[in-house]
C-alpha cells in the first residue's frame, strides 16, 4: 500500500512539473515578444532587442532559484522574493505599456509575466518537495545503517521489539488524541479507562495538543 502511494506521489509530482514547465515556457515566450517589441519601440537596436526581455524575465528565474537555495540552507529568503516580485512587477508594467489602451488588452498583456512568476514558484515547490523526500529517505537509510553497524545480527530481534514498541506507543497516542478531540473535557481517569493507556501517555498527548493550539 505504501509503495503504491509513493508511486502515486511521484507521478503527481512529475505531471505537475511537466505542466508547470509548459506553462512557464508559453508565458516566457509571450512575455519575451511583448518586451522585445517594447524595446524596439523604446529605441533599442533591433538586433539587440532580444537581450532586453531576457534581462528582465530571467531575473524571475534567478530570484526563485535564490529562494530555493536560501531555504535549503535555512537562510533568509527575502532577497530572492524581492528580486522575484520586483522584476515580475517590472515585466508586467512593460507588457502593459506595449498593449492597446483598452482594459481587456492590458489585462491580457499582464497575464504572461504573472503566469511566469507563479509557474516558476510552483516549479520550485516541486523541487523543494522532491529534495525533502530524498532527505527523508537518506535519513531513514542512515538510521538503519547506523543500527546495523552498532548492533550485531543476533541482537536484531531487539531492534524489531523496539520498533514494535514505538509503533504501539504511536497508536496509543493517536487513540488518546482522537478521543480528546471528541471529548475535550474528559478527565484523566475516563481517558485511561476508555483508551487503556497510562497517565503518562495522557499527559504527553495533552501537552502535544496544547503545543498544536499554541502554534
Amino acid at each position: 500500500m505504501n509503495m503504491s502511494i509513493g508511486k502515486l506521489e511521484e507521478r503527481i509530482l512529475y505531471m505537475t512539473g511537466v505542466s508547470v514547465l509548459i506553462i512557464a515556457s508559453c508565458s516566457f515566450l509571450l512575455s519575451f515578444f511583448n518586451l522585445q517589441a517594447t524595446a524596439i519601440q523604446a529605441g533599442i537596436n533591433t538586433y539587440l532587442s532580444w537581450a532586453w526581455p531576457i534581462c528582465i524575465d530571467c531575473l524571475l528565474i534567478a530570484g526563485s532559484l535564490m529562494i530555493l537555495y536560501s531555504s535549503i540552507r535555512n537562510e533568509p529568503t527575502y532577497m530572492g522574493w524581492l528580486v522575484l516580485l520586483g522584476f515580475t512587477l517590472v515585466s508586467t508594467l512593460f507588457n502593459i505599456a506595449h498593449s492597446p489602451s483598452d482594459l481587456l488588452s492590458q489585462a491580457a498583456h499582464a497575464v504572461p509575466p504573472l503566469a511566469l512568476c507563479v509557474s516558476i514558484e510552483l516549479l520550485m515547490m516541486c523541487v523543494r518537495s522532491h529534495i525533502h523526500q530524498e532527505n527523508k529517505k537518506s535519513v531513514h537509510i542512515a538510521t538503519n545503517d547506523s543500527l546495523n553497524a552498532h548492533f550485531p545480527i543476533e541482537n536484531k530481534i531487539s531492534i524489531d521489539l523496539i520498533n514494535k514498541a514505538q509503533s504501539s506507543n504511536r497508536n496509543k497516542s493517536k487513540k488518546v488524541h482522537d478521543y480528546l478531540k471528541k471529548n475535550p473535557r474528559a478527565t484523566y481517569k475516563e481517558i485511561m479507562k476508555e483508551c487503556q493507556v497510562s497517565s503518562t501517555t495522557v499527559a504527553r498527548v495533552k501537552a502535544e495538543i496544547r503545543q498544536e493550539v499554541a502554534i
